[in-house]
């Protein structure tokens, strides 16, 4: 029976040590995980970013288009659309501030 409460607590430290160290080996996937999220995040964001974008270039060319010029006449058009939609954009931002 001694032999039986001696290797007690070395069964009992050695499973504690065991635990800790999944412990911190959880600790550390999770950061790496939370990592990789915010990454995701950030693809995603630049992603939305890039289709509305997208959208608004397409709907400018569109409207661009639409007027039936020459594709001088259009490239003007699209030119000063897009220059209007930046100031626009401009005028918006100093409205946040």
């Amino acid at each position: 029976m001694e032999e039986y409460s001696q290797g007690l607590p070395d069964e009992f430290a050695s499973k504690i040590y065991g635990l800790i160290s999944r412990l911190n080996e959880t600790q550390k996937e999770n950061e790496m995980l939370r990592a990789e999220l915010d990454r995701c995040r950030r693809d995603l964001d630049n992603a939305r970013a890039e289709i509305v974008k997208l959208n608004n270039d397409y709907g400018r060319l569109k409207l661009a288009k639409a007027f039936g010029l020459s594709e001088n006449s259009k490239k003007q058009a699209h030119n000063r659309i897009s220059k209007l939609v930046r100031d626009i954009d401009t005028c918006i931002a100093l409205l946040k501030k």
